[in-house]
């Protein structure tokens, strides 16, 4: 199971203060999703924590040159909250976006982010090519744990 170094919960204010930046984009981040997941995935270099020291969300900006830009290294954590970032900063609302805790098909603990809408939860998932909703072919074999979505971990329950 990934541990975190932060406590499961973040402060409702928060959400208020991201919600309310004038420098975010007001629309709606649908039509920059798949150049959200390109461009995150291009940038991403993954990089497995060491053993028993999983954090969450850190990981490093690496500049290989100004003319091919800077490397994300991280895990698949690192990789979520880079989405969320993206997602956040077209106008997704924070209650929109969350982070799923499941198994991959091979029984292996990760983490995905997710955009939740009223009729579907697309997922983000670094070791994919595409952005699909959970009952996607590409998942066949993950077994869905937990979302945090705003300030709340819960059961996820998929219907197939």
């Amino acid at each position: 199971m990934l541990k975190t170094i932060f406590p499961r919960t973040t402060p409702p204010q928060w959400h208020d203060l991201v919600d309310r930046k004038p420098w975010l984009l007001h629309d709606d981040p649908a039509p920059h999703i798949n150049e959200i997941f390109k461009t995150v995935k291009s940038s991403f270099q993954y990089q497995q924590d060491p053993p028993g020291q999983d954090s969450w969300g850190s990981g490093t900006i690496k500049k290989k040159s100004l003319s091919k830009g800077h490397k994300l290294i991280g895990d698949c954590d690192d990789f979520a909250v880079e989405i969320l970032k993206h997602l956040k900063l077209h106008g997704a609302k924070s209650s929109e976006l969350a982070l799923v805790i499941c198994k991959n098909a091979k029984g292996q603990s990760h983490m995905v982010a997710a955009l939740v809408r009223e009729n579907e939860t697309l997922i983000f998932d670094n070791t994919k090519n595409k952005v699909a909703t959970a009952s996607d072919p590409q998942f066949e074999g993950y077994e869905w744990g937990f979302m945090n979505k705003g300030n709340k971990w819960f059961s996820v329950i998929m219907n197939r």
